[in-house]
Order: structure tokens, then sequence, then C-alpha cells
């Protein structure tokens, strides 16, 4: 599930410093995350997947685990920077746009449950 997910990107970035593949192993998540984009904006993560790595009960996402993911690519752009393999920063700033664009009603300023 997306929030399982960015709990792990949290985690990861977490322990750069006391992990020397800390990056390694973020980037591998965010891979992961890029591989399962929403339908509806390719910026947000399709909410569920099964055992096969398949988008299941709609690829439509879930703004708790979107919103964790966005908070783990700010941290990546701080520990790592952002020239390397993966610009986080570009990243961050793509699925914040799309959370304002497809998980908050902008008329109330409340968050939907998803895109």
């Amino acid at each position: 599930m997306s929030e399982a997910h960015g709990y792990g990107l949290l985690f990861t970035v977490l322990m750069a410093g006391y992990d020397t593949n800390a990056q390694t192993y973020f980037n591998g998540l965010y891979n992961y995350y890029t591989a399962h984009p929403s339908s509806i904006n390719p910026y947000l993560m399709s909410w569920k997947q099964n055992s096969s790595f398949q988008n299941i009960e709609g690829e439509d996402s879930a703004t708790d685990g979107d919103m964790d993911i966005a908070f783990a690519l700010l941290l990546a752009h701080r520990q790592w920077g952002s020239a390397g393999a993966v610009n986080y920063l570009q990243a961050e700033n793509n699925i914040i746009g799309a959370i304002m664009d497809n998980e908050i009603n902008q008329t109330q300023w409340t968050i939907r449950q998803g895109d």
C-alpha cells in the first residue's frame, strides 16, 4: 500500500548516516513508486499492489501515502542533494503539485482520501 511505501521511504532516508546503503535502498523504493502511478495523476502513487506487484482495487491514489512520499523526497533532497541519479527536489515538487491539484478540495481546503 502507498501508505506503507511512504513509511519505508521515510525510514530509509532517516537511516542515512547509519547505513551506507540507505540512498541505494531509498532509490529502489523511489523507483517502485514511479513504477506504480495513479491512473488519474502519474505523480501520485496507485494506492495498492498485490504480492505480484500489480496494482489492484483501482489505480487511484491515497492521500496519506502520497504525503509521506512527498515528505520523504524533501528529506532526501536535504540529505543527499538532487544532482545524483534522482532529482529529489523535482520529484517532491511534482508530487506536491499533484497533491494540491488532485487530493485537496480547493473550495473547502480539506484533504480528500485520494485522487
